[in-house]
This record gives structure tokens, sequence and C-alpha cells, in this order.
């Protein structure tokens, strides 16, 4: 953290040292990348500037796919987070349970906007099945403004299990090349050091205005993606 802090700019840095290191692999999974990947429909991808997507996957997925899967059986567990605003379930994609879900996750249809936007093939970090209650806020959480850190960009799948509302407590966004200016000007604010720093709604409206925040509202069926590192995010605020 001390040679690479959590900014754009550190997190650029660290993500060129690792390509660097593991240069092989990293080519390899990028060289798949140039062979048909490039040029896919402007409807299909996560524009640079947005860092997002809703997307209608008509042939990979429908309703019917999601219906197939019983969700019941992975929630009788432990939930894996301490949230009392957001439970967490581990889903092992290669369970016999889950099969509809992993075809979808490496059909064309799904993965081609991912690669086009990372610029190689992804790794798959984990795969999980989330509960928002909707009753609690707690303030200095994930329900308040903040960027993840994990690179210097990521997508995150959500893929909805039931229509997403405004009552649903739902992800509110501001898209990516807004992200950095808005993170740039709480830099030099001094309101944050670092990306994973959350931000009060009070202090983000200062620097943001509120009517260009979206909120991601989509049908079971759809499929929301995600850069978390690069877009400024919150959700599973009370409904």
């Amino acid at each position: 953290k001390s040679l690479f802090p959590d900014t754009f700019i550190g997190a650029h840095l660290y993500s060129n040292f690792l390509k660097a290191f593991n240069y092989f692999s990293y080519n390899q999974r990028k060289n798949i990348f140039k062979k048909d990947y490039y040029n896919i429909p402007i409807n299909y991808k996560i524009l640079e500037p947005k860092g997002y997507k809703i997307l209608k996957l008509n042939k990979a997925f429908s309703k019917e796919t999601l219906n197939k899967i019983i969700f019941n059986k992975f929630i009788n567990g432990t939930s894996q987070s301490k949230k009392k605003f957001l439970k967490t379930y581990p889903l092992d994609i290669f369970s016999n349970n889950l099969i509809g879900l992993k075809k979808l996750i490496l059909s064309e249809e799904f993965i081609k906007p991912i690669i086009n936007y990372l610029g190689s093939v992804p790794l798959l970090w984990n795969c999980q099945l989330w509960i928002s209650p909707n009753q609690n806020f707690e303030t200095g959480r994930s329900q308040e403004f903040h960027l993840d850190c994990e690179d210097t960009r990521q997508v995150k799948c959500f893929i909805p299990l039931e229509d997403i509302t405004e009552d649903s407590g739902p992800l509110n966004i501001i898209d990516a090349e807004n992200s950095q200016n808005v993170f740039e000007k709480l830099q030099r604010a001094k309101k944050v050091n670092y990306r994973y720093q959350k931000v009060s709604d009070q202090e983000m409206y200062k620097f943001f205005n509120k009517k260009d925040k979206i909120t991601l509202l989509a049908k079971k069926g759809d499929i929301i993606m995600l850069d978390t590192s690069r877009c400024y995010h919150y959700g599973s605020r009370p409904g």
C-alpha cells in the first residue's frame, strides 16, 4: 500500500506491475481476446466513459433458466457477510444444481462484453447469492458511496432473481468518467485519500449533481454489468 496506494494512479501502477510479473499468462489471455472480441454490437458494449451496462441476453438466458435453479438450497447455511443489510452465500458454479448458471457465464453472449471491456479473457473471482433485507442503514459501510479497490477495472455481474425496483434498495452509481473527476475533487478537498473510503451523500453532492446519479433498475432476466473499481456506487439501502 505504500508503493501502490489505493488511488487511480496507484492502482494503475500496481496493475502494470502485475501484468509484467505475470507476463506469459496475461498475454495468453490477451491474445485470445485479439481473435474476435474487438467488434461487437454497440448495444452489447460496456462503454469506456460509462463503465456499466444492463443487458438482455435473449439467446443464452431466460427467466426459465433461473426458475429451474432452487436457490433456497443455498441459504440454509450461515451467511458469509457480517452486514445486517446484506446477506451473502457462496455458489459453486460447478455444482450440478447450477448447470444453467455455469452455461450462462460461459456463453459468448455473456462473456464477450466483459472481454471487450477488460481487453483480455477474465478470471472468475467468485460467485455468490446476495440477499438485501432493505431494513437497516449503517454509515461508513457499502450503503454509502465508495469505489472497490481490487483492481484498476473489474466487472461485477448482477443477475436479478426478481425485478429490481426503487423499493428494492437498488444499486445507485456515478458513471466511470464522472467518478474519476469526483474522486479527484474529493482528494483536493481532503475529504478522501483512497478509493475505498466511504463518502456520505451530503459530501458527495457538494461535488456532484444529484440528478446525474444513475439508479440501476432491472427485470428478472436482465444482467447488470458494472465496473465497481471505476464507478462510485452504493446499494442495499432500505427500500
